[in-house]
């Protein structure tokens, strides 16, 4: 109290003009205060549905242009499915899942957030239990998978989970963690000088191509998992097939993944009890999604 008495005491000895000065001096702190504080806001994403919010200092426009090199690049080498049956499978069940996202958010009045989605799907000859989603919604799934969720239903819980990373943004997550570990405090100080994340396309590019972080391998962290399950399940629901299938398909890919040791889509997103009982727990929310 003391302490807080001589400095007012100490200001209203102050001159007008020094009293001035002040007063700009703290205009100037409170907008600088104030600005970055927008700036911070801006470059916070925030989670559809869960509502989890993280630092995104990845522009969807450079994401979206990378992924789409590297996309092209993987389906130039690639070998497409020529089973018609199970391409006009994965067809139908990726759009309506697509238009289920696209009706979803149009209905929150957030349909702006959706402009960096180019979706594409695509069907991949191979006997590995995988699918794949780059950013901007490039999913690729392989034959083998499709084994395994062997209905409508199955799929659409394989798929949705793959959607549900691209539209929780959490290749630019990953990214922007891998930013902020090796800027850091430039990274802190670019977002106090309102200097803008423009000028990361190099960057990105730069840290796509290390530390294994290639967009059609990116590892997810066991949050982004957990969180691509919960949505996924709701957007399986939303576009009419039954969240339940996800049970019995999780408890198939455990059974396959004792009898294989390929590399497959079951070691990236390990199916487990701990899991499963995860998504027992979001059947109850997904289930108010369900439309028949």
């Amino acid at each position: 109290m003391r302490t807080l008495l001589s400095v007012l005491l100490l200001f209203a000895s102050l001159s007008a003009p020094a009293q001035s000065t002040w007063e700009r001096i703290k205009s100037a702190a409170s907008s600088m205060r104030d600005a970055a504080s927008n700036v911070s806001n801006s470059l916070q994403y925030t989670v559809p549905v869960t509502g989890r919010r993280f630092y995104n200092f990845v522009p969807d426009a450079d994401l979206l242009q990378l992924s789409t090199q590297q996309y092209r690049q993987y389906m130039r080498s690639a070998r497409r499915s020529t089973d018609a049956t199970r391409l006009a499978t994965v067809k139908r069940v990726s759009n309506r899942l697509a238009s289920a996202v696209k009706r979803f958010y149009r209905e929150q009045g957030m349909s702006d957030e959706l402009r960096y989605l180019q979706w594409e799907f695509n069907l991949v000859r191979s006997s590995e239990v995988n699918a794949f989603c780059m950013p901007g919604g490039k999913i690729v799934v392989y034959e083998g998978i499709m084994q395994v969720a062997n209905d409508d239903a199955s799929l659409a819980i394989v798929i949705g989970h793959e959607i549900a990373h691209a539209i929780c943004k959490h290749s630019a997550e990953q990214m922007s963690k891998q930013m902020i570990q090796k800027y850091g405090y430039q990274i802190a100080m670019g977002m106090l000088s309102l200097s803008g994340v423009s000028s990361t396309k190099y960057d990105i590019a730069q840290i796509a191509g290390q530390v294994g972080l290639s967009l059609q391998n990116l590892r997810y962290s066991r949050q982004n998992e957990k969180e691509a399950d919960r949505i996924g399940l709701i957007i399986a629901a939303m576009a009419g097939y039954s969240p339940d299938a996800a049970i019995p398909f999780w408890q198939r890919m455990g059974e396959q993944g004792k009898s294989t040791s390929t590399h497959d889509w079951y070691s990236t997103h390990p199916s487990n009890a701990n899991r499963i009982q995860s998504l027992q727990s979001f059947l109850p929310e997904a289930r108010r999604y369900y439309r028949k």
